[in-house]
């Protein structure tokens, strides 16, 4: 299950980092502390690599994203796994060019000056 959520990280409270067995990569994975202001509550979730780092740049301010929540099974006990994914970065954090404002075109010699319209507006 997925759901939108802002939250106000506060600190990482334990961190895994290992190599893949399947693929030979290092990776690491941060448990969070953080706060829900729509709920006045703190929650504890998780997250990779790259997100934990974006949610360090961002800490004691809101950040929006999603919540990845599954139930795991282990040893005929379960647990609630909550994962941290796909914050939603600034317009300048997300390397996306700014949109440039449409060209000015010059009047055509051929085409007669627009008119201007006969209203009550000040400006």
């Amino acid at each position: 299950m997925r759901t939108l959520i802002r939250i106000v990280p506060k600190e990482v409270v334990k961190t895994y980092s290992g190599t893949s067995a399947q693929t030979g990569n290092a990776y690491k994975i941060d448990t969070w502390l953080a706060h829900c202001p729509a709920t006045n509550n703190d929650i504890v979730f998780t997250c990779f690599g790259d997100v934990s780092d974006y949610l360090q740049k961002k800490k004691n301010l809101e950040v929006d994203g999603e919540l990845l929540m599954k139930c795991k099974q282990y040893n005929g006990n379960y647990y609630n796994d909550v994962t941290f994914v796909n914050p939603v970065k600034d317009q300048e954090e997300q390397d996306i060019p700014a949109s440039q404002p449409a060209p000015v075109t010059q009047q055509s010699p051929n085409m007669p000056a627009a008119q201007e319209e006969d209203d009550d507006l000040p400006f």
